[in-house]
């Protein structure tokens, strides 16, 4: 009998151990984390650039936003189309 509660209190206590650690793990980040594509990266100055380089990396950045739309256009109505033959499968 004796050596049943031995064992009991030694699984309480490691169960209650599992727990604390896991909560501690499981504690969410602090702040919160950007998704890829979120957020304007040239809202931070550049250092050690000058105003005619800035404007200029500025311009290649939307030139490539310009490019890249279309393709992310033709992507959302590629996936909206798969989307409709996968739920006509099921």
């Amino acid at each position: 009998m004796k050596r049943l509660e031995k064992n009991f209190k030694i699984l309480i206590a490691i169960v209650m151990a599992l727990t604390i650690s896991y909560s501690l793990v499981a504690q969410p980040r602090q702040g919160r984390m950007q998704k890829p594509g979120e957020g304007n990266r040239m809202e931070h100055p550049l250092p050690g650039f000058s105003d005619e380089q800035k404007s200029q990396m500025k311009d290649i950045h939307l030139a490539a936003m310009k490019d890249a739309q279309p393709l992310k256009d033709e992507l959302k109505v590629n996936r909206a189309r798969l989307n409709i033959l996968v739920k006509k499968d099921n």
